[in-house]
């Protein structure tokens, strides 16, 4: 449609420059939105990035530890099984050594080990009288 006077001429302009500015606004706010929601993909990949790197540190810690406690509860029921005996102290101990051993998973030789050594006798002759007293076991071969 062509304008025929200067008022319809300033309506069209006025259209037009509402119609211009409402686009403007429009494509204005879907790049601002574009812009946030990409900026919050990037966040979330590098978090879900950070998460998938702590799992994998944390499932290499646990391993060591469980490693760590093998070897131990290893070393212990091997000392006790040689003695033929295994002390107090070192039953609690073993028995503490144990549970989280089991909880992180461990088993195999380990438990096999321990099976053994809890059938064992207990004798506190060779422990040092500091043990003994906290354990108990002076009152006990005193009574």
């Amino acid at each position: 449609m062509i304008a025929t006077t200067v008022e319809q001429v300033g309506e069209h302009v006025a259209e037009t420059m509402a119609t211009t500015a409402t686009g403007g606004l429009i494509i204005w706010a879907r790049a601002k939105l574009h812009g946030r929601r990409n900026r919050r993909l990037v966040a979330d990949r590098a978090r879900i990035a950070k998460e998938k790197e702590m799992d994998t540190k944390l499932e290499l810690l646990t391993r060591a530890l469980v490693t760590v406690l093998h070897d131990r509860v290893y070393g212990l029921c091997d000392e006790c099984l040689s003695n033929g005996y295994i002390s107090t102290a070192k039953l609690d101990n073993l028995n503490y050594l144990m549970s989280g051993y089991e909880a992180l998973g461990g088993n195999g030789t380990g438990h096999i080990l321990y099976e053994k050594t809890m059938k064992l006798p207990i004798n506190d002759d060779n422990e040092p009288e500091s043990i003994k007293k906290a354990f108990g076991t002076q009152a006990q071969e005193d009574a």
